[in-house]
């Protein structure tokens, strides 16, 4: 059964899409509305750079990755973080997850959680993925991506092959359903 996007869910690149902008790729769509269009995160595209490199403000020994979010705007800063202390300054995109942009916010973050190196907590990506209004309805109908539901540790931990398990999961039956997927994981 297809899902429709939604703020919070993922998109999930299919063999089909040879674009190198998002060939195996997992997206997190951040906003997504009728009226303005989707907006999302790449979640599973890693630079060499590390984030104190795009923030020399940072305090010394800072080593956080900064992540690929995008093609669009690739000098802007977003961050995906699990803090709830700053829900107030942040959008939120699911149930303890929230996200945020602009580098002022990035430092005060970063400073204020202190260093992450694993991205547990907290990641920075740079740029970001966005359809217009419709846009992201003709790719999906096309074939080019599959929507799958996520929960707030999907942006998280860097020991599995996102899109491979994204992949998997689109074909089970039922494994696009987070509600499937918890029951499946508590058996």
């Amino acid at each position: 059964m297809a899902i429709s996007p939604a703020c919070g869910r993922l998109l999930v690149a299919t063999r089909e899409l040879v674009d190198p902008n998002f060939s195996r790729t997992v997206v997190l769509i951040c906003r997504h509305s009728e009226e303005a269009g989707t907006f999302g995160l790449v979640l599973n595209r890693p630079t060499k750079m590390r984030l104190r490199k795009a923030l020399p403000v940072l305090s010394e020994g800072r080593a956080e990755r900064l992540w690929a979010g995008g093609p669009v705007e690739g000098e802007t800063l977003w961050m995906l973080h699990r803090l709830r202390a700053l829900e107030q300054v942040s959008e939120q995109v699911m149930d303890g997850l929230w996200f945020a942009g602009g580098a002022e916010f990035t430092h005060r973050l970063v400073e204020a959680a202190g260093p992450d190196i694993d991205g547990d907590v907290y990641r920075c990506y740079a740029g970001f993925a966005g359809w217009g209004t419709a846009q992201l309805d003709a790719e999906i109908a096309e074939g080019s991506w599959v929507v799958v539901a996520a929960g707030p540790q999907a942006p998280f931990g860097t020991d599995h092959d996102l899109w491979a398990e994204m992949s998997i999961r689109a074909l089970l039956p039922g494994g696009r359903d987070a509600d499937f997927i918890e029951r499946a994981r508590k058996n």
